[in-house]
């Protein structure tokens, strides 16, 4: 099966750390924590997972028949990249999730190998 499509791989990544803050202490005796657990949570919220939701950049996804796929809904594959949400719906007739062929990442650059998309539908066992 040939799948007609080209794509720009673009991806950035931001990686952080915390430590918890100390349960035993009162948190009138450090008013800074109740600020960064605030802020932690509102940045943890907003991370991407497999599966999320998320918007396919311009240029990232062409496909020959309709174009750029920029600005369309997407989900994160395995590697958080943005793929359009029809590559991802096994009832979508160009779907690639269970379509027979591993998509672990290869030349396509697509992961779905992964427990979120049951690993490519099984077609990676």
């Amino acid at each position: 099966m040939i799948r007609p499509f080209c794509f720009l791989l673009m991806l950035s990544f931001a990686f952080g750390c915390s430590t918890p803050a100390d349960s035993t202490a009162d948190s009138g005796d450090r008013p800074e924590a109740d600020a960064d657990a605030d802020a932690d949570a509102d940045a943890d919220a907003g991370e991407p997972a497999p599966g999320g939701a998320c918007i396919v950049e311009e240029g990232e996804w062409t496909d020959p028949a309709t174009g750029d796929l920029g600005g369309t809904t997407g989900v994160f594959d395995c590697a958080l990249f943005c793929v359009p949400t029809h590559v991802v719906v096994p009832s979508d007739p160009d779907a690639w999730v269970g379509d027979g062929m591993c998509d672990d990442g290869g030349p396509f650059g697509v992961d779905l190998n992964c427990e979120t998309f049951l690993f490519d539908g099984g077609d990676c066992d």
